[in-house]
Formats: C-alpha cells, sequence, structure tokens
C-alpha cells in the first residue's frame, strides 16, 4: 500500500510539470522562449511556425499528463500506461544522452549544469517510476 501511495504521488508530480509547461505553451507562448532557455539550453526564435509548434507540443504535454492523472487513480488497473509512460521516459533519456554526445554548435553554449540536471531529473524520475512500478506490480 505505501508503493501505491508512493507511485500515486510521482505521477501527480509529473503531471503537474507537465500541465504547468502544457499551460505555460498554449495560453502564453511568448514565455516558451524563456522555457526553452531555462529548461532545454537553447534559443528558441518566434516565428509562425513556432508558433504553431509550441501549440502542438503543449497539447501533447496536456494529453500525458492527463494519462498520468488517469494511471495514478488505479496504479494497478493501469499497469500499462504506465508502462507506455516509461517508454515516453527512456526515449527522453536517450534523446538527452544524444544531444549530450553530438558535436553540434548547440551543445557548446548549452550550459552543462543545466543539462545535467535535466538528464539526472529524468532518470531518477524514470528510475523511481520503474522500481515502484514492479513493487506494486508484485503485490497483485
Amino acid at each position: 500500500m505505501k508503493y501505491k501511495r508512493m507511485l500515486q504521488a510521482l505521477l501527480l508530480a509529473i503531471a503537474g510539470y507537465d500541465i504547468y509547461l502544457s499551460v505555460s505553451g498554449l495560453f502564453f507562448r511568448s514565455g516558451a522562449v524563456a522555457h526553452a532557455a531555462n529548461f532545454f539550453n537553447f534559443n528558441l526564435e518566434l516565428t509562425t511556425s513556432t508558433y504553431w509548434l509550441i501549440g502542438l507540443l503543449s497539447t501533447y504535454l496536456l494529453a500525458f499528463a492527463a494519462f498520468l492523472i488517469l494511471a495514478a487513480t488505479n496504479p494497478v488497473k493501469y499497469l500499462s500506461v504506465i508502462y507506455i509512460c516509461l517508454g515516453i521516459f527512456f526515449v527522453r533519456i536517450f534523446q538527452r544522452i544524444h544531444f549530450i554526445l553530438s558535436d553540434s554548435a548547440t551543445n557548446l553554449v548549452a550550459d552543462p549544469s543545466k543539462t545535467g540536471f535535466y538528464l539526472g531529473s529524468i532518470v531518477v524520475a524514470a528510475v523511481a517510476l520503474l522500481f515502484l512500478t514492479f513493487k506494486i506490480r508484485k503485490q497483485v
């Protein structure tokens, strides 16, 4: 029961973060420039195309948060949703590692501490999610 509550809290915390980013992107698109610089270490130029892309990505984040909230309501019942979320987390991890190892010009100006913090937070969340998922799966 303890692991189930911890898993629910983790899922809701991740959903809250995604909702924050989603609402920021949907309603305050000009603020996406600051988010891109602070969280993802790149300079975003706002054009009509990037406005459209920000809306699309924000909608994806909102849908992802909805699935996380659904999974938090009953983690045992929605294990498959949690596994899909884990898959997305591991894609994010490999994408960030690829970014770090690439020789792109963006990587030269990126703050290594921010990049490391972002990667570390995703790894910690993914490992915690994986650990808690296996713990509640054993209780079934």
